[in-house]
């Protein structure tokens, strides 16, 4: 905890129960990990490599992850609330169970994610691109989807409610119905 690992090589590793509270993990190249039981919170990671890893059970709760790679990794029930996930890209992903309410990933790319069972409750995600993404009981009320491209996403029981969109937004959907599941088009 507190750790300053900037630029440390972890490739492969299994990281299970392990703490990184408050480490330094800019730069950090840790894909192909197994993260068990692990904890984030309040870690920071400029621009870390987590691409094909494995985060289950953890938590990442405002940790700083801005323009971290996450691409087709699986995220099983862990806890990023009040996390920064800004400019991260998630593509290809798993996301399940996952708490993201409040996060800030704004121009995150969640391209053919699988989100399912996840709470995204008041999330920044302006700019972002979920286009032909997967999404399965997720909550995004009060979301800011400004200028996010949900283009050709798979939803099913989705709560959108208070979600706000713009006329930048494509919708996976007519702007009509969007408003009809609640939705906000912002002034």
């Amino acid at each position: 905890s507190g750790a300053n690992l900037e630029h440390a090589m972890l490739l492969g590793s299994e990281l299970h129960h392990s703490s990184f509270e408050g480490a330094n993990l800019s730069d950090i190249h840790a894909d192909s990990c197994s993260l068990h039981y692990s904890s984030l919170d309040h870690a920071k990671s400029l621009r870390g490599h987590f691409a094909d890893s494995v985060l289950d059970h953890s938590s990442g709760e405002r940790a700083y992850l801005y323009g971290s790679a996450f691409q087709k990794s699986a995220i099983y029930k862990t806890n990023l609330h009040r996390a920064i996930l800004s400019q991260s890209n998630f593509s290809d992903a798993v996301l399940e169970k996952v708490n993201m309410n409040n996060v800030k990933a704004i121009g995150a790319r969640l391209t053919r994610a699988t989100i399912d069972n996840c709470m995204l409750c008041n999330a920044n995600l302006q700019d972002a691109d979920l286009s032909y993404a997967s999404i399965k009981s997720v909550d995004l009320s009060g979301a800011d989807l400004r200028g996010a491209n949900l283009k050709k996403i798979k939803e099913q029981d989705t709560n959108w409610e208070g979600a706000i969109f713009d006329r930048h937004t494509v919708l996976p959907f007519p702007e009509a119905e969007a408003l009809h599941r609640g939705m906000r088009l912002a002034s």
